[in-house]
Formats: structure tokens, C-alpha cells, sequence
């Protein structure tokens, strides 16, 4: 009775897959689920001599002949009371408490073990998602993802809890059959004929309906994911744009589609039982009728046999259904193991770290010969060559898609070069351990990442073991003290998701703050003041033309008039540089940075 016909023994290679490494607990539930087995089939097997005892107490003991019998009748002689009645009552006393025992220990082991491999596939992909490249995370849907990482993980936990209990359940239908084998061959074998089309006419079920109901559910659990991840994420734009229909609608609409195929599933589980018992309830009248039929007198006289046989069938009918539940349940659940060793097989790509550690640097960072392109895609940096001096406030500038943000992504190494390479004093940046050089940079976003703690922790956010006064420091220098100490609970006030009971130019001061705290050489603004209004942005302006006296700053500029005071502004269009000087030398040669320019101070007058 395995999982199913095992075609080329796929589903059983994929259950392996997960227990491959637990062979501890495997064996030691395979023992715990075998000896719980044959305790519940003396459990039945006791009955004889006590309703044989009970039947004729002082006949000689009824079944002599029988082999079960005899090694009963010796166990229950050790017992040191002459009244047989009792001593079997006795016996089955201990048999019931050893059976419970091993009962026990095996739910305690295959519980401990189903939730040990369900935490470790956890903590392996949350290990591998997060060490793989940024790449990997534009490539996917976030909710595929959190799917992958939380719903998957605890099906699989549920799958793998239950294919012990089949186990068990099996192994009890082996124990008892095996005991009703040595009463009775010719009854035992009708029983099993039962069983056996029973089971043939369930694996059917379970191979083609229960699977494919299974992977309809699993994909319909993962788009359920997919829309709440996306509502979260946008959920400003969903209400700005009066789009909460949509949502609602395809989310009830997967929703739907979860439960109508789970419906389905538990009806199918239940039927072949529902059939099963009324199959054996009417097999078993018409035995006991055939009986009657053929020696009135003979039944009286089995009775303890009898009685054993309708106390077996009892219990190994719930056996039989259970057996069929699990299995039709493990199929239906197939495509979450499957889903989740593909995640665990899948190969992803991993950006390679060098042996070099960099302490600090003396002189520049250079792109020589760069070229970039994000997958199916034209080059979006074509030969650029480049240079940002130590200590000096370099600006990218350009219209959308001109590569100032892939530029960024290289110089923190989201992304390496196709072509080229980034040199530290001479040194290819890959040959640095990226953790050295990251050390190095502060970098401040345009969409930042301000999350539900308090305004401490987030100036604090990735740092161990820094005091309040370098964290009011930092506040300072950022210019976000005065605020901060405004809040209801100054720096220890909740910030809420996202930093939502914030403004915008609050949120990028706390941003600054968080980068300089590391105490970092280089600062990076990735147009860290485009969607400001003209307070905030000069607050944290000044910010930046503080910082930019020690430090090497590399600025994104959306606004011009931001970055006149940069030692050198480079000018971007579609990948390649068009100009590089300062301010007044590009106004002077009238070129691409003085249209640009002109441009965004005839639409400020507009506006105005």
C-alpha cells in the first residue's frame, strides 16, 4: 500500500528527498510505529482466552491448536494468579499501557521530526533567497516567494506528519491481519480480499483525482499570496486609482477557486470510506448469517473466536480508512514537496566574494571600459569610463533610462559588469570581499526602507552595539534631531509600517542618519530629495553639503539646482557619458547639461 503506483518511483524520490537526512528519527519511528503495531494486535488477540475463560472456566483452555494462542496462554501463565479470567484481564492491562507507551514516544518522535525538517527547509531557502543575487528578486514575484518560504514549508511539515501515521496504520493492518492469519486462514483471507479491492479501487482516486486537485489548490494558495504581497506593496496606488475592486475580485476569485477544489478533495477522501464500511458491515452479516446457516451449535462454541474477529475487524476498519485518508491526503500534497524540492535543487546565482579585505582607500574609484544590460534587454551602460575622486562630491545627471541607478547598483554591487570592471586604487572590486567594501558605503535610496520599530532602531538598523549618543549625533548631523525630539516619545517612538506616521522628508533624514552612523567613506543619493517639497529638500540638502566636506559623496541628482556645488557633474543619456566638468564650466560650453538645465528653469518659472 505505498503512496501510489510509484510510475518510475517519482513521488517516493521526492518524499525520500526530505527524510533523506533525518535517518535518526526515520529508524527510530519505523521501530516506535512497529512496536505500537503488534502491541495493538495482541491487544486483540487477548480477547481469546478471556472470552474463552469467561465462555468455559472450567473447560481446558478453548484453541489450544491455534499458535497465538498457545503463546498467549504462556505470556498470561507467568502472571502469578490462578484464576485465568483475571490474569488475562491483567495481561491485557499491560498490553494496553506498553501499546500506549509506544504510542506515545511515536507520535512524540514523528511530531519532533516533522516539524525539525519543516523549520530547517525553512531556514534553508530563507538562507538561500536572501545570499542570492538582487537579481533573483526582480526576476520573481514576491509572493511566489513568500509562498515558497512560509506556506510550503508548513504544508510539507502537515505532508510529512502524516506518512508516519500511514505508516502506523499500515503496519497495524499487517500486525492484526497477521494475528487473524494464525486463528483462521480462510476468514483472514476474506478479509484481506476486502482490503485489497478496497485499496485498488482507491489508488485510482488518489493517483489521478487527488493530485491534480492538490496542484489546483497549491497554485491557487500561491496566487493568493501573489495579490496580498501586491495589495501590500501598492496599496497607496490601489486606493489612489480606485482599484480595490480588482483586487477584491481576483482575490475572492482564487480564494474561491482554493475552496471549491478543497471541497472536492474532502468529499473524494470520504467517499471510499463511507463505501468500505457498508461494504464490510454487510460482508460480516452475511458471514455470521453463512455461519448460523451451517452449524447453529457451531457459533456458540466460536464465540471466542468469533468475538475476536468482530473486535478485529472493528478495530482494523477505522486501520483501512485511515490508511486510505492519509494516502489520498499525501497525494493531494504532492505538489507543495514538489514545488519545494525544486526551490531546494534549483541553482541561483551567487555573487562570488573575493580574498581581499579593503581597509580604505587613497586615491579614486574607477569604471573602466563598463557595459551593462539586464537580461533581454540592449545595454543600458555602453564603454563608460569614469572616475570618483576620495573626498570630492561627484553628481550623475540625465533624463529617465540614462543609467545613473545601474551605475549605483554596480558601485554596491547588486550587479557586477558584463563588460569592464570597477577599480578601487588599481584593484578589480571583485577581488574585495563584498562585506569590506560594503562596510565603506552609506547609501541613502530615493524609496526608503523605514520599517515598524522605533525611530533608534531604525537610525540603528543593521549595527550592533551603538550608544544613544552616536545615534543623536548622527540625528544631528542629518538634520532630524529637532524633529525626532518633537515626536510623543522622542527617539523611542513607533514609526509604523514603512515609516508611514512620517513625511517623506522625515523618512530620508532618518535614511541619512542610518548612513552615517556606519561611519562610512563613501555616501551615496540615489535621488534621495526627487519627491520632496522645497523645505524638506533644503533641510536635507544642507545635510548633504555638511557630509560632503570629509567624505566621497556620489550624488543622483532628479534636481538640477541640487548639485551646482559638486566638484564634478557627469552627464548621462542612454548609457554613455555626454559631458563631465562643474557647474559653471558645462553652463559655460552651452551643451547637453546646459539645455537640460535651461529646460527644468523654464518649467520651475512656469509652475511658479
Amino acid at each position: 500500500m505505498g503512496l501510489t503506483d510509484m510510475s518510475g518511483f517519482k513521488n517516493l524520490r521526492t518524499a525520500l528527498f526530505f527524510v533523506r537526512d533525518y535517518k535518526r528519527h526515520v529508524f527510530g519511528i519505523l521501530a516506535l510505529s512497529a512496536l505500537y503495531a503488534v502491541f495493538e494486535g495482541l491487544n486483540i488477540a487477548v480477547l481469546f482466552p478471556i472470552i474463552s475463560s469467561v465462555v468455559s472456566p472450567d473447560a481446558p483452555a478453548a484453541g489450544a491448536e491455534i499458535g497465538i494462542v498457545r503463546f498467549l496462554n504462556r505470556l498470561i501463565g507467568v502472571i502469578p494468579v490462578k484464576d485465568v479470567f483475571i490474569a488475562a484481564c491483567i495481561f491485557v492491562i499491560v498490553v494496553v499501557l506498553l501499546k500506549n507507551v509506544f504510542r506515545y514516544l511515536y507520535n512524540v518522535t514523528s511530531v519532533y521530526a516533522s516539524y525539525k525538517i519543516w523549520s530547517d527547509v525553512q531556514q534553508k531557502l530563507f538562507v538561500k533567497y536572501i545570499k542570492a543575487d538582487y537579481r533573483l528578486f526582480l526576476d520573481r514575484k514576491h509572493g511566489e516567494i513568500v509562498y515558497r518560504l512560509y506556506n510550503a514549508p508548513a504544508h510539507a511539515g502537515g505532508i510529512l506528519k502524516l506518512v508516519p501515521q500511514l505508516l502506523v496504520e499500515i503496519l497495524k493492518v499487517i500486525a492484526i491481519g497477521a494475528m487473524l492469519f494464525s486463528m483462521s486462514f480462510q476468514v483472514t483471507c476474506g478479509i484481506m480480499l476486502i482490503a485489497g479491492l478496497f485499496y485498488f479501487f482507491t489508488r485510482g482516486i488518489s493517483k489521478k483525482i487527488s493530485y491534480s486537485l492538490g496542484k489546483g489548490r497549491m497554485e491557487a494558495d500561491q496566487e493568493e499570496n501573489i495579490l496580498v504581497s501586491e495589495m501590500i506593496n501598492g496599496i497607496k496606488q490601489i486606493k489612489v486609482f480606485s482599484a480595490e475592486k480588482r483586487w477584491v475580485s481576483s482575490f475572492f476569485r482564487a480564494m474561491g477557486k482554493y475552496f471549491r477544489l478543497a471541497k472536492k478533495d474532502t468529499l473524494w477522501i470520504n467517499m471510499p470510506m463511507s463505501i468500505l464500511e457498508i461494504f464490510a458491515m454487510v460482508s460480516l452479516s452475511v458471514f455470521l448469517i453463512y455461519m448460523r446457516g451451517v452449524s447453529p451449535s457451531g457459533i456458540a462454541s466460536s464465540l471466542p473466536i468469533i468475538g475476536v474477529f468482530a473486535y478485529a475487524f472493528q478495530r482494523i476498519m477505522p486501520s483501512l480508512s485511515l490508511v486510505t485518508t492519509y494516502r489520498m491526503q499525501i497525494m493531494g500534497s504532492l505538489p507543495v514537496l514538489e514545488v519545494l524540492k525544486a526551490a531546494l535543487d534549483e541553482e541561483v546565482s551567487r555573487m562570488k566574494d573575493g580574498p581581499l579585505i579593503l581597509g580604505s582607500f587613497n586615491e579614486k574609484i574607477e569604471f573602466r571600459g563598463i557595459g551593462f544590460s539586464y537580461p533581454g534587454r540592449e545595454e543600458v551602460i555602453k564603454d563608460m569610463n569614469m572616475v570618483f575622486d576620495k573626498n570630492k562630491c561627484t553628481a550623475l545627471v540625465g533624463p529617465s533610462g540614462s543609467g545613473k541607478t545601474t551605475i549605483v547598483n554596480l558601485l554596491i554591487r547588486l550587479f557586477d559588469p558584463v563588460k569592464g570592471g570597477i577599480f578601487i586604487d588599481g584593484v578589480d572590486l571583485r577581488d574585495y570581499q563584498k562585506a569590506s567594501w560594503l562596510r565603506r558605503i552609506g547609501f541613502v535610496s530615493q524609496d526608503t526602507f523605514i520599517f515598524h520599530a522605533s525611530v533608534s532602531d531604525n537610525i540603528s538598523f543593521g549595527l550592533d552595539g551603538v550608544s544613544a549618543e552616536e545615534i543623536i549625533s548622527a540625528a544631528k548631523t542629518a538634520n532630524a534631531h529637532d524633529f525626532i525630539s518633537r515626536l510623543p516619545n522622542g527617539y523611542d517612538t513607533i514609526v509604523g509600517e514603512k515609516g508611514m506616521k512620517l513625511s517623506g522628508g522625515e523618512q530620508q533624514r532618518l535614511a541619512i542618519a542610518r548612513a552615517i552612523l556606519r561611519k562610512p567613506e563613501i555616501l551615496i543619493f540615489d535621488e534621495a530629495t526627487s519627491a520632496l517639497d522645497n523645505m524638506s529638500q533644503s533641510l536635507i540638502q544642507n545635510s548633504i553639503n555638511k557630509i560632503a566636506e570629509n567624505h566621497t559623496v556620489i550624488l543622483i541628482a532628479h534636481r538640477l539646482s541640487t548639485i551646482v556645488n559638486a566638484d564634478k557633474i557627469v552627464v548621462l543619456d542612454k548609457g554613455v557619458i555626454k559631458e563631465t566638468g562643474s557647474h559653471a564650466g558645462l553652463i559655460a560650453g552651452k551643451g547637453y547639461y546646459w539645455r537640460l538645465y535651461n529646460n527644468e528653469k523654464d518649467y520651475v518659472q512656469k509652475a511658479g
